[in-house]
């Protein structure tokens, strides 16, 4: 059996009241002090696992997929963010509803995982081998959130907080501390700035995780999805995505909050 986590987005509502899911939302959410818009994945996360599902289920029995999307209530809304996109990846992407499950976290990506992983306790997943999980969700985010997911799955199996090395700390903050300022300098992203940057970090973490996770955590980057399509229109699309000003003005508080966590910092 195959799982796909869909990282929730904004979903607010336009002047005529209808559900959107826009790239950047007018107004921030998060708990976290960065910009006074928010950057969220809109449509293209949706776009992203439609795609991933064609090419699962031409190979494997879709009967084998779920997905599980996340995502927490926006202010003034009657159903949550999880909800929202559920529903349109049933109405406007084709999903079986029996196999598309809104999870409601508490509004944060961390508040996501932990969210999942008590449905996937209470619903006996955890049980079962070989359990891979794949994140669906934007390039920019993409990093942030495999160590949260990778951290709340290390807690729940270990009974304690991942802590890593001083000098692996040192070494993943002299990383970001470079890709931050490429940035500023060229104020625009290339399109193997995040990979190199993701797989970079990833590399000195995923040793301490050997044995200590009851789940194989897969990056599914919704752009690499575009771009693999060989399709004009959806490669360009990728490349908006990634060179969006907003997107890279975001990417530095993304790494910052990359930061908190290794540091015990998060959400504090």
């Amino acid at each position: 059996m195959e799982f796909f986590v869909l990282l929730g987005a904004r979903t607010p509502r336009n002047e005529r009241g209808e559900i959107t899911f826009p790239l950047v939302a007018g107004t921030r959410t998060n708990s976290n002090a960065s910009m006074e818009e928010e950057v969220s994945g809109g449509w293209a996360r949706m776009g992203g696992l439609r795609i991933l599902k064609q090419q699962f289920t031409s190979n494997v029995h879709p009967s084998d997929l779920i997905v599980f999307v996340t995502g927490g209530q926006e202010p003034g809304a009657d159903a949550s963010r999880a909800e929202n996109m559920a529903r349109a990846l049933v109405e406007t992407f084709g999903f079986d509803p029996a196999k598309v499950i809104p999870i409601r976290g508490k509004g944060s990506t961390q508040g996501n995982a932990e969210s999942i992983i008590r449905y996937m306790v209470e619903k006996k997943y955890m049980k079962k081998t070989p359990l891979v999980l794949n994140l669906v969700t934007n390039d920019y985010h993409m990093l942030r959130a495999w160590l949260l997911f990778a951290f709340a799955f290390y807690e729940h199996h270990n009974g304690t907080s991942l802590v890593l090395p001083a000098e692996d700390i040192e070494t993943i903050r002299t990383i970001l501390k470079k890709a931050t300022e490429k940035l500023a300098e060229k104020k625009k992203c290339d399109p193997d700035a995040f990979r190199e940057v993701r797989d970079h970090v990833l590399s000195i973490v995923r040793p301490h995780l050997l044995g200590e996770l009851a789940v194989q955590l897969e990056p599914c980057v919704v752009e690499d999805i575009f771009q693999h399509t060989h399709r004009h229109l959806l490669e360009r699309y990728a490349e908006w995505l990634r060179e969006h000003p907003k997107v890279l003005e975001t990417t530095k508080y993304e790494y910052k909050g990359v930061m908190d966590l290794l540091e015990g910092k998060y959400g504090l």
